[in-house]
This record gives structure tokens, sequence and C-alpha cells, in this order.
């Protein structure tokens, strides 16, 4: 399987907006302490993701360089996705890869118990289905 990264480089910006609204889900926020992941970030407002970016550079511990890689391509899709995928209405953002919590992105004005969630597993084969019924139209 393709890693993320070489994934989101394949697809058009129309394929990778897509996955992205197919992988998100949504969560009644949990209370702290449950879950904890190696990130944690916090926003007033809507998140920077650009400031996230750079957090995971200067201090992504915990995580491995390969997550890293995947985590920094999944924000770099998400910030350009804002039109299709509105992030507002949450509290929290988690990031999960095979149900394993990587990174919390919080919202501190957003007090509304919902959390927007996305698994880097699940968004990698949602990419790669769009692709490959794009790139296969006739068996579709």
């Amino acid at each position: 399987m393709d890693s993320l990264p070489n994934l989101i480089g394949q697809a058009t910006k129309i394929d990778r907006d897509v996955a992205m609204y197919s992988s998100l889900t949504s969560s009644e926020t949990k209370s702290g302490g449950d879950e904890n992941p190696p990130m944690e970030l916090e926003y007033r407002y809507v998140p920077n993701f650009y400031d996230a970016i750079k957090a995971i550079d200067n201090d992504g511990p915990g995580l491995s360089v390969y997550l890293q890689k995947e985590l920094k391509a999944t924000l770099t899709v998400l910030k350009c996705c804002g039109e299709l995928v509105d992030l507002k209405p949450f509290d929290q953002i988690r990031f999960y890869r095979g149900g394993l919590p990587l990174m919390t992105i919080f919202v501190t004005v957003n007090n509304c118990g919902r959390s927007a969630c996305l698994d880097l597993n699940d968004y990698r084969a949602n990419l790669s289905k769009v692709i490959w019924a794009r790139e296969h139209p006739h068996l579709c």
C-alpha cells in the first residue's frame, strides 16, 4: 500500500477533498485523561494548520518520522479543504492511526461537546478508492 504522502501527491484536489470528507467522523468529546496523544495543541479559535505543521517539526515527541510525515501531509490537505470540511463547530480535532491517538487540537472558544476525528488509515483507504475510481471509470 502506498504511503499517505505519496497518495496525496498522486491525487487531485477533488480526490483529496472527497476522501477527507468521507473520512472525518464526529463524536462526543470525551473528558480529559482517557486518551494521551503524543501531541496536543491548543488554539483559541479555528486551528492554524500552518502552526500545527511547524509544531510537528519542532515538538513531534513520541511520533516516528513516518508518522510525522503522514500527519503533516494530512494537515496540509485539511487546511486547503475548508470549503468542504467545516471544522468550526468542533471543540477538538483528533487524529488517530489504527485507533491509536496521535494528536489532538483543542479549540478553546468552542464548548460544544463535539470532536472531529480522523484516522489516517481510513483516510489512506478512502483516498486510494477515490484515485482508483477516477483512474478506472469504466469499472465503477
